[in-house]
């Protein structure tokens, strides 16, 4: 069948959108943050969540808590690159592509073959939080876990790590929402 990951039918498990079902869900169980995220990734595409919020704590970025984990660039960029319907696709491949490709640089940097490095990111990448709770906030820095690695790996070695990349690194734990 044509379609792509999105959660957004359960909708249709209730009134008043239950008499325009087309389809069956896919997944019913899938119901928390999905739900909540295709009304937030909305107000990215708008432009609605870049303000600072005083009224959540001591002050956050977006429109709510959970509004925050938006301007992780995980969800950040499928939101404004995809359509909107795609954008979970988008999300999900950007988490596995990025925790991938740091997972590898980790475990050459640990002295590890290429391919024995390759396999060892598949199976860290595509294991755990990241694989089993795709669309939910956690997973936004659960991806960068194997970056935080490589990066420590590389100051352990005697190797210069970028600042520039290491504070984007902590910006991007920073809007994880996690």
């Amino acid at each position: 069948s044509l379609r792509i990951l999105s959660p957004n039918d359960v909708y249709y498990h209730y009134d008043p959108w239950m008499s325009l079902a087309t389809v069956r869900a896919q997944n019913a169980l899938v119901h928390d943050p999905p739900l909540s995220y295709f009304s937030l990734v909305s107000l990215v595409r708008d432009f609605e969540s870049f303000h600072w919020n005083r009224y959540v704590g001591g002050g956050i970025p977006g429109t709510g808590s959970a509004a925050s984990a938006v301007l992780s660039p995980f969800v950040l960029l499928p939101a404004l690159l995809l359509p909107l319907q795609w954008s979970y696709t988008g999300i999900v491949l950007l988490k596995l592509g990025v925790a991938f490709w740091f997972a590898y640089l980790w475990l050459r940097e640990e002295r590890l073959g290429k391919r024995a490095a390759a396999v060892g990111a598949i199976a860290l990448a595509s294991a755990g939080p990241i694989a089993v709770w795709w669309l939910w906030q956690g997973t936004n820095a659960t991806a960068l876990y194997p970056a935080l690695l490589w990066a420590i790996a590389r100051m352990v070695r005697g190797k210069r790590n970028s600042i520039l990349a290491l504070v984007l690194l902590g910006v991007c734990f920073l809007l994880s929402g996690y």
